[in-house]
């Protein structure tokens, strides 16, 4: 079954929404890195507010954007935040790299 490239907020939802994972891109990201158009690895600071707020916000936004795949790999020494999305998604992800504090 195929997933709609579809968001279910009211713009003034997804307003909110967009400040939202904006200020845990501030608060939360290390690093990050787009391994490619469909994938975005964000590298968590080292807090278990880091790990809630990104597992809060993911599946907030796979309510509303079902075509959103998140995952949490943790390593020794990292825990990376991965967004994958499909390939007729890709302007969507871009437009998500956009909201990190600082380029790729």
């Amino acid at each position: 079954m195929r997933v709609p490239i579809a968001c279910t907020l009211t713009s003034e939802s997804a307003a909110v929404r967009l400040g939202e994972w904006r200020r845990f891109f501030s608060d939360f990201t290390a690093a990050a890195e787009q391994s490619s158009d469909v994938q975005l690895r964000v590298r968590l600071t080292n807090s278990t507010q880091a790990l809630q707020a990104a597992v809060d916000l993911a599946r907030r936004e796979k309510t509303c954007c079902a075509f959103f795949d998140f995952s949490v790999d943790v390593q020794a020494d990292a825990c990376w935040f991965c967004v994958t999305v499909p390939p007729d998604a890709t302007d969507t992800l871009a437009d998500f790299v956009s909201l990190l504090p600082r380029p790729l």
